[in-house]
């Protein structure tokens, strides 16, 4: 019984230094400005560093450097949990309360919401950063991933 005992608090020892229960000030790794450019579409998000407990964003994309879309986005603590909302072009607000988080990553859900339902965010490094929307479409799922590179704010 000691043996077993001893190799759960391994274990969860072991989750706990890969899960992280923070905040929206544990998200700098978001702050930046990132662009994507495939088949003549060009996706931009810039990121505030976190403060005063809100992250603000905005992202837009460009077709053939027209303007396609843009959104506004926020992350902060609403009704006790973290969330992402976001307020696109044409669209109305919707929220995302966070699911989970690590210190590079964090992921929110909404299964409320038609399409994405789910919004991941990742660092894989410090000059890269993965974002993925997810959910139904039609009734099938659909993943939408954007691998953006580090850019200067201009």
């Amino acid at each position: 019984m000691r043996k077993v005992f001893s190799g759960f608090c391994v274990f969860l020892l072991m989750a706990a230094s890969h899960a992280h229960a923070g905040g929206v000030d544990d998200l700098g790794w978001l702050a930046g400005c990132w662009t994507m450019s495939k088949d003549g579409r060009v996706t931009e998000e810039t990121w505030l560093r976190p403060a005063g407990g809100i992250a603000v964003g905005v992202g837009r994309t460009l077709r053939d450097g027209a303007l396609r879309q843009y959104e506004f986005m926020r992350i902060d603590v609403q009704n006790g949990a973290l969330t992402f909302t976001a307020i696109p072009s044409g669209q109305a607000q919707a929220s995302f309360p966070a699911i989970s988080q690590t210190t590079s990553e964090i992921v929110f859900e909404n299964k409320a919401h038609d399409f994405p339902q789910t919004i991941t965010y990742r660092s894989p490094g410090p000059d890269a950063l993965y974002a993925a929307i997810q959910g139904p479409v039609n009734g099938n799922p659909r993943t939408i991933e954007f691998t953006y590179n580090r850019c200067e704010a201009k």
